[in-house]
Parts: structure tokens; sequence; C-alpha cells
């Protein structure tokens, strides 16, 4: 009993950083993201926490749409995706990873940011395929934005090292063919 609430108060513990790093990020993600915008490029943004996206969105809110949790309606959601691919005015799609992250065809995009991370490369991974679709036509830049000795960073080198070992998983032979 006292080890689960010990782990319990860790992933709670390390949530509530994890949440304070992105929301002291923000001002910096909105930085870089002028600074890409400013060439006349369209963007996607990916993040987490709602609150996170709401502030980017209030930046950049004539140039931008949103899917989140919020967006329930199939409609509307294909009517914000459309307007990111058709509309040239619409430079930044900005989508929660778990919720944008599948099944979305984003090819107007030149760059991918994900101003927070996820602990599991698969869904990093289906975030940026959104963009590396058949119909891409530019070359894609896919940045993630860490901030140095942070929840971020160690959230970074974990999911790398995920990744080294999903690699490897599958880069071995599962039989081995080899006759003794």
């Amino acid at each position: 009993e006292t080890l689960t609430a010990s782990r319990s108060f860790f992933f709670e513990e390390m949530s509530k950083m994890r949440h304070q790093v992105a929301l002291a990020k923000v001002p910096s993600v909105i930085e870089h993201l002028e600074n890409i915008l400013e060439n006349g490029q369209k963007v996607v943004l990916f993040a987490h926490h709602h609150d996170v996206m709401r502030s980017i969105l209030a930046r950049f809110k004539d140039i931008s749409v949103l899917i989140d949790g919020t967006v329930t309606s199939i409609e509307e959601r294909d009517n914000r995706i459309q307007k990111f691919q058709n509309d040239p005015s619409c430079k930044l799609f900005i989508g929660s990873m778990r919720v944008a992250g599948l099944g979305l065809t984003l090819t107007a995009a030149h760059h991918v940011v994900f101003a927070e991370l996820d602990w599991t490369p698969a869904v990093l991974t289906q975030c940026e395929d959104r963009c590396h679709r058949i119909g891409q036509e530019h070359n894609l830049l896919v940045q993630h934005l860490v901030v140095e000795g942070s929840m971020d960073s160690f959230m970074a080198k974990k999911v790398i090292a995920k990744q080294k070992q999903i690699k490897k998983a599958l880069d071995e032979p599962i039989l081995s063919n080899k006759k003794g």
C-alpha cells in the first residue's frame, strides 16, 4: 500500500513538473513559431496540455486552427483540417498529440514543431506521420523544443533510449536459420 501511494505521488509530481515546464516554454515556443512563420511556410505544432495549446492559439488566432479533445464534431474537425490544408491565410495547425496525432492528413506543412514530448515514441512518430503522407510535396523539418536540464530533457533521453530499444528489437532476426 505504501509503495503504491509512493509511486502515485511520484508520478503526480512528475506530471506537475512536466506541465510547469511546458507553460514556462510557451513564450519561447511562440517566438520560435514567429520566426518560422515569417517565411510564410505552414507549421504543425503538437502539444499535450490544453492551456499550452490555448496560449499559443491566443497569439496566432487569426492564422491558425486547433484540434484537441474539445473539438468533438467530425465535421468541425474536417473543416479545420481543410482550412489548414487549403487556405493560404491559415499558417498554423495546433494539435493535441493524442487527438490530432492519428488519422489526419496535414501535408500542407513545411515544419512540425513539438512544444511538448510524450513518453511513448510511437505517439511522436504518429504525429510526424500526419505530415509524412502521400501528397507531401515539401521537405519537412521536424523539431522537438526541449529545455536542457528540465523534465523535458529527462523525457527526451528516455524517448531516445526507447527508440533505440525498439529499433534493436525490430532489426534483430526473430528466428535463426543457422544449423548447428
